[in-house]
Formats: C-alpha cells, structure tokens, sequence
C-alpha cells in the first residue's frame, strides 16, 4: 500500500489497469473481479468495472501526485480496498516562431551587424530558448541566446536568407 500507478503526462491520455495489484485465492474469481473508485481521485481519473483507470490530467496537475482509493470485489463481494498512487509529469513543449520569415534589419558592407531573433520566439513553458545557425552566409554568426552578428563584405552584398533552429 499504496500500488504506484505508471505517470501520467499532463495533456496526454492516461489509460492503465489496476489488474495486476488485485488477487484472489478462490479458483475461477480472479477473471470475475470487479474495481470501484471509493474515494479521493481528482476528476480528471477514472476507473472502469475491469480495472482500467482513464483520463487526461490537465497542465494545473503537472507537477503532483495523486491518491485515491479503490475497492476490488469479487463475485460474491467480499472486497479488498487499497490507495492508488499516480504522478503527473509536465509535458515539455517545444519552442515556436513568433513569426516566420523573421523580418531581419539590414546589413552594410565592411560594418559590424547586430540583430537578436531571440524577440521572434517563444517557449510555453518559459524554458531557456537556444539558437543555432543551420545554413547560411559565412560572415553571419548566431549565439546560442539568438544574437546574430558578423561584417559582411563587398562580395557578402546582396539578399541573403539564413535558417535557424531554436530549441
């Protein structure tokens, strides 16, 4: 006591048995058991007459544990109650583009280039964001907190396009 359930994901379907906690010695009763939420599961949980606990935990239980109780009965009713134990883990949602294409300021030869896309992403979770230049022209360089810098030359003059990646 108490049976530890698997975790859950906040904004994720749940969906396990209580099965395996539940025995009874009597031949033939074992495949007739019934289960029945008793007491003190958040709303989001539910269990079903076979076992199965269900649901989806929403992002304000992210982070705590829960505990219920549950009854197993068999056919003729004798029951058995115990307190069911499930976390709920915080789902880690990726970063997204405020915009995209990012409007960049303009560059001029042999003048050193400053411009932060930082501003032009975000996180739901309020994670540090990291920048990564994939491709683009050799003279620009990106940080990792989203400054784009670098001198572009008389031979760098023109439209260029770059591709990052924020994580």
């Amino acid at each position: 006591n108490p049976v530890v359930l698997p975790d859950a994901q906040e904004d994720a379907a749940y969906s396990t048995t209580l099965k395996p906690f539940a025995k009874d010695d009597d031949p033939g009763d074992e495949a007739q058991l019934r289960f029945v939420k008793i007491s003190g599961a958040p709303a989001w949980i539910t269990v079903s007459s076979d076992g199965t606990v269900t649901g989806k935990p929403g992002k304000n239980e992210a982070g705590r544990v829960f505990t219920f109780d549950a009854r197993v009965l068999d056919p003729s009713n004798a029951d058995a109650v115990t307190t069911v134990q499930v976390t709920v883990k915080k789902t880690n949602h990726p970063p997204r583009w405020r915009q995209n294409p990012v409007p960049m300021a303009d560059a001029f030869e042999d003048l050193t280039y400053k411009f932060n896309v930082a501003t032009y992403a975000e996180d739901p979770d309020g994670d540090t964001l990291k920048f990564k230049k994939i491709d683009g022209p050799a003279w620009l360089f990106v940080g990792e907190a989203g400054d784009a810098t670098g001198t572009p030359q008389k031979p760098d003059l023109g439209t260029f396009e770059f591709t990052l990646e924020v994580t």
